[in-house]
């Protein structure tokens, strides 16, 4: 069943996602790279790669330590440290909040962008957008959700690719 939106008394449900779809929505994607770019580019994010690394090589070193049959309970322990260590790290958390902030302000960038979602909500959902109005609140928000909502489901299907 089709996730269903709903704007001043009308449904709308979401197309099948097919080429000419992705072709509409293709300056949508886009714009949602660069925006992304430019807000973050300037970030040292030195010490989030440290912690990933780390956390790589010892989820790689128990993977190793399993298929030995080796026991790997310390490396276990260490792994859960680090994993606490990085969740308490008051330069992390800030960091974080710092790029999902920019992360919400390039949403909303997008959101706002009356040119792009002209074209681009027609694209996602079918449903009568004679009534759309651009400068009402309650529209933004509408469209925000079926955006939100679309680059969601391109994640989701990225990641099971």
């Amino acid at each position: 069943m089709s996730k269903t939106y709903h704007y001043k008394g009308s449904e709308y449900t979401v197309k099948e996602n097919n080429l000419k779809q992705l072709r509409i929505l293709q300056p949508l994607k886009k714009e949602l790279a660069r925006l992304s770019f430019e807000s973050t580019k300037g970030i040292d994010r030195k010490i989030l790669l440290q912690y990933q690394l780390k956390l790589r090589q010892l989820n790689l070193e128990i993977g190793r330590m399993k298929e030995r049959k080796e026991d790997f309970t310390a490396k276990e322990q260490e792994l859960k440290q680090l994993i606490e260590q990085y969740e308490t790290d008051s330069e992390v958390a800030t960091l974080n909040n710092f790029i999902e902030s920019q992360n919400e302000s390039v949403m909303l960038d997008l959101f706002f962008n009356e040119e792009l979602m002209r074209k681009s909500i027609p694209a996602i959902v079918d449903g009568d957008y004679s009534i759309f109005n651009y400068d009402e609140d309650e529209f933004y928000l509408f469209a925000g959700q079926i955006i939100s909502d679309f680059f969601l489901s391109m994640r989701k299907k990225d990641s099971n690719t």
